[in-house]
């Protein structure tokens, strides 16, 4: 049978190939048949050998995974379920799913588009607006040629067959996030007493509470006036036909005497020349391919970091029988996880750009203590701290504070009764803080020949 996520209690087991081993699923894309495992992503395809890649044109870098992925965008689904423009990061693969790559011509395989590659240093921010000059007809012929190569999928022109409702409710409070914090939250309201509504976009939490009433695959979209939040939560994945008599999604508007955001922190990327190649992510990103879809990225791996948390992911990469080629991390001194870590670690070292050609990353350079070393690697982890999630606390007239420490905004005071815990709010254990200045100055750099 098909298995779906509707349920509104919480979700103790999170879905792993492993643990649906037998239970395989037939899906499309670009008109190619596969077998996969239930309840694994969409995104975990392009991860695996002789499977279908997404990309835009150039083609592209596949550096998260979740709803921060930027680059991604697949079409799913067929008909008036098309949902053009939809992250596959964020798509678990059901049966009989039909994904199709955007933004290519004429194929996937040889993207004619990418050729703009080639002119990518002139090809700066805005530069239409500053190039294609004249009368707004003539703006109108422009148009159309920018718009197809924009990266946007195309929307369905039949009706949509599938229902959607929505529904109220009332709670004393509101936590956002399934994560460690989320859970922590939840467990001392419901031991006060208090009635608790946990959502969380994912499918899974990280732990199961049995006295809180829990949404999965509910994204909070905004917190207004007076403890007011919207939610909209996915019944059936985008371009699924739900039950006979089901909607597809629901909007919920809650209101809340008090609300919770446990949402967590974004990794932030490392700048350098070529960091935007296909084969450099970020280092969260590896490993949890690794640990909850079961799929390793690369097989040699740099990883390139200024703070504790990479080495986890290193060992990561050494336990799925992948190969840590270095750690390069910026700090210049060690700490005690980089010096308990048994992989090649450089301190006071940085990439600097990658070489490769087309979907593949050849090699990275780095600087380390002002020597130019190049390493042979098809993986590149990345990672440059944390920077707290804050968009629902702004959203509800909350003000930010900067943290000199972790080099981020955090949440400040707010106008309502709305608080932010864990990572969320800036609470990042030492090691994860990272270091954002370089220990010794790069203007002696002493850089290979090509």
């Amino acid at each position: 049978m098909t298995r779906r996520c509707i349920d509104e209690r919480p979700i103790a087991l999170a879905r792993r190939p492993g643990a649906d081993a037998a239970f395989h699923l037939r899906w499309r894309s670009a008109a190619r048949a596969h077998r996969r495992y239930a309840g694994g992503g969409v995104a975990g395809q392009r991860h695996r050998p002789g499977r279908a890649q997404f990309q835009i044109s150039p083609p592209a870098r596949h550096p998260e995974c979740g709803r921060e992925e930027p680059n991604a965008l697949v079409t799913v689904g067929e008909g008036g379920r098309r949902e053009p423009n939809t992250r596959a990061t964020d798509v678990y693969v059901y049966d009989g799913l039909v994904a199709h790559s955007q933004n290519r011509w004429p194929s996937l395989a040889f993207d004619l588009g990418a050729i703009n590659g080639l002119a990518a240093r002139f090809l700066t921010a805005g530069f239409y607006y500053k190039t294609f000059f004249g009368p707004p007809s003539r703006w109108l012929l422009y148009e159309r040629f920018i718009r197809r190569a924009a990266g946007l999928g195309k929307a369905p022109t039949t009706p949509d067959p599938d229902p959607y409702e929505h529904r109220s409710a009332f709670c004393d409070v509101l936590v956002v996030g399934g994560g460690p914090a989320g859970i922590a939250a939840a467990r001392a309201g419901v031991q006060a007493g208090e009635r608790v509504l946990l959502v969380e976009q994912d499918r899974i939490v990280s732990e199961a509470i049995d006295e809180a009433r829990v949404l999965t695959r509910t994204t909070a979209t905004g917190v207004w006036d007076h403890g007011f939040v919207t939610l909209v939560q996915r019944l059936v994945e985008p371009g699924q036909s739900p039950a006979p008599g089901q909607p597809a999604q629901r909007l919920w508007h809650v209101r809340a005497r008090r609300i919770v955001l446990a949402t967590g922190a974004i990794e932030r990327p490392l700048t350098f020349a070529g960091n935007d190649r296909p084969g450099v992510m970020l280092s969260q990103a590896v490993r949890r391919y690794i640990e909850r879809f079961k799929v390793l990225p690369g097989q040699r791996v740099v990883i390139a970091t200024n703070n504790d948390d990479a080495y986890a992911t290193a060992d990561a990469i050494a336990a799925a029988g992948g190969t840590v080629v270095a750690i390069l991390d910026s700090r210049a001194e060690k700490s005690a996880i980089a010096n308990a870590a048994a992989h090649p670690v450089h301190t006071n070292a940085f990439p600097i750009s990658t070489s490769g050609r087309r979907h593949h990353l050849h090699s990275v350079e780095a600087d380390i203590w002002t020597e130019c070393t190049r390493f042979e690697a098809d993986l590149l982890a990345v990672s440059g701290g944390f920077t707290p999630v804050v968009h629902l606390h702004s959203q509800a007239g909350g003000a930010l504070d900067w943290h000199e420490e972790i080099q981020a905004f955090v949440p400040g005071a707010s106008r309502q009764a709305v608080s932010s815990v864990g990572a969320a709010a800036g609470d990042l254990p030492p090691g994860r803080h990272g270091c954002c200045r370089p220990a010794k100055p790069q203007n002696q750099l002493h850089r290979l020949p090509e």
